[in-house]
């Protein structure tokens, strides 16, 4: 079973401060096949990219770091899980914004739950 307290920080350790944006597109991913814009980001201040960086550093120090390897490994099992039960829609996502093959995706999707189970152990 995962902690919950590892699973809280991390839900929240990438997590932007509502701070004031950039009205600017910084960048949008766009699908090459038909041009279609498949998402827009914007841009971040300072302040946001700081906090989110201090944030995701004090996850790693106050939650991961101190996580044993067994809660660890169970939490890249899951993921490598989640992965393939959900390799479809993730390779749908992947072609979209690269424009690859869908059974290419579906493979790097394996590939990447594979890699994962690989450091589980």
């Amino acid at each position: 079973m995962l902690n919950p307290v590892i699973f809280a920080a991390h839900q929240h350790s990438v997590i932007t401060p509502p701070l004031s944006r950039t009205p600017a597109i910084a960048f949008q991913s766009t699908n090459p096949f038909t041009g279609e814009t498949v998402q827009r980001f914007d841009n971040i201040t300072d302040a946001q990219l700081d906090h989110s960086l201090q944030a995701t550093h004090m996850c790693f120090s106050n939650t991961w770091r101190q996580t044993s390897f067994a809660e660890r490994k169970a939490v890249l099992a899951r993921a490598a899980q989640l992965m393939r039960e959900r390799a479809q829609s993730l390779a749908e996502l992947a072609t979209r914004e690269m424009g690859k093959l869908i059974a290419q995706s579906v493979g790097d999707v394996k590939l990447s739950a594979a890699i994962l189970n690989c450091y589980a152990g």
